[in-house]
């Protein structure tokens, strides 16, 4: 069997940022260590002049870094976005990667959907407002108004606004699964840049993210204190939502995918290891199953023996991803998911 250049520089992307990216959706939400402290700017040395990923993507590719797609000039509502080379000649689709972290940490500088742009998307990495500075929905306020950014660019960069997916894992899991079940509900929507455009999304890629917090807590294994996980993953819940589930359950429920599941939501692909010890593997089986009640396009692929993240997410679950976009992105003569209109979900305000 013959491989392009153009496909081996994909692979090469994708395997050689697969550990950092799952890893980083891990550890970015725990404080570092002292040790860990000492060791990250020789690390950051070493991969700022010998696999920076971006010299590797194709010739013409063009990139532009911290571009505020809100309108504003929080950094926080910025993305870094990678046009291929055959935008030239034709509308590209675009994929928008959102970063895991709890909510209150990570950021947009993983690598590892740039194989994505060697298979001809435009790609978008973006930053949002953490727990930290703002709690929910500012988080998903700003994912929209991403999503209306690139449509409004898509003159200029010459994009295919009709084909807009979304990838994310752990609490970038959580929020696109967000944007795929809330196209068109106003409430969602937030009043930050580019309003006459739509955010609705075409396809959602989703990789271990919470989908219900109403139920997580009940779901999470009991285990002593000397086997717990390292992550508190009811804290981070509390954090994005403004207090304990158990005082905020109209928060909780407005901020789980699971509630405004339809028919008429994005075609979803949903990966999770049967080992995930952060986010429990019940929260995507039991929204895949009331997704398919619904008669929603869904379909979930247990990972076996994978984790949040590594170990389980080899290069095969990523080239998984990617086929789920070339499938439901790139053939313009398919189809659109009917469009919500107005949409109200009944949830107090």
């Amino acid at each position: 069997m013959v491989i392009s250049r153009v496909g081996r520089i994909g692979a090469a992307v994708a395997m050689s940022w697969l550990f950092f990216c799952v890893t980083n959706i891990v550890a970015t939400a725990q404080p570092a260590t002292s040790t860990d402290a000492a060791k990250q700017p020789a690390e950051a040395e070493h991969e700022a002049h010998h696999t920076n990923p971006e010299d590797s993507l194709p010739a013409g590719t063009k990139i532009l870094h911290e571009k505020n797609y809100a309108g504003g000039k929080n950094p926080a509502q910025t993305l870094d976005f990678f046009v291929p080379a055959e935008a030239k000649s034709h509308p590209v689709p675009v994929v928008i990667w959102i970063h895991g972290g709890g909510w209150h940490s990570g950021d947009k500088k993983g690598k590892m959907f740039l194989g994505l742009v060697t298979r001809g998307f435009a790609v978008a990495s973006i930053d949002y407002r953490l727990s930290q500075e703002a709690i929910w929905p500012a988080q998903i306020y700003d994912c929209k108004a991403a999503v209306r950014w690139v449509r409004a660019q898509a003159n200029k960069y010459n994009l295919d606004s009709k084909h807009i997916g979304v990838w994310g894992g752990s609490a970038g899991g959580h929020l696109v699964l967000m944007l795929g079940t809330t196209n068109g509900l106003k409430e969602l929507e937030g009043d930050e840049g580019n309003q006459k455009f739509s955010s609705d999304v075409e396809a959602v890629c989703d990789w271990f993210g919470p989908t219900d917090f109403l139920h997580i807590q009940e779901q999470i294994p009991k285990t002593d204190e000397q086997h717990k996980p390292k992550i508190d993953a009811m804290s981070l819940v509390g954090m994005l939502i403004g207090g304990p589930v158990a005082t905020h359950e109209e928060q909780a429920k407005q901020a789980s995918p699971i509630t405004y599941l339809t028919k008429e939501c994005a075609p979803t692909l949903i990966l999770h290891g049967d080992s995930d010890p952060i986010v429990p593997l019940q929260q995507s089986q039991e929204y895949y199953d009331a997704a398919k009640a619904k008669g929603a396009n869904v379909t979930l692929h247990i990972v076996p023996n994978g984790g949040h993240g590594a170990p389980g997410f080899t290069g095969e679950v990523v080239t998984e991803s990617f086929d789920f976009f070339d499938k439901y992105l790139k053939n313009n003569d398919k189809p659109q998911p009917k469009r919500h209109t107005n949409r109200k979900s009944g949830i107090a305000q």
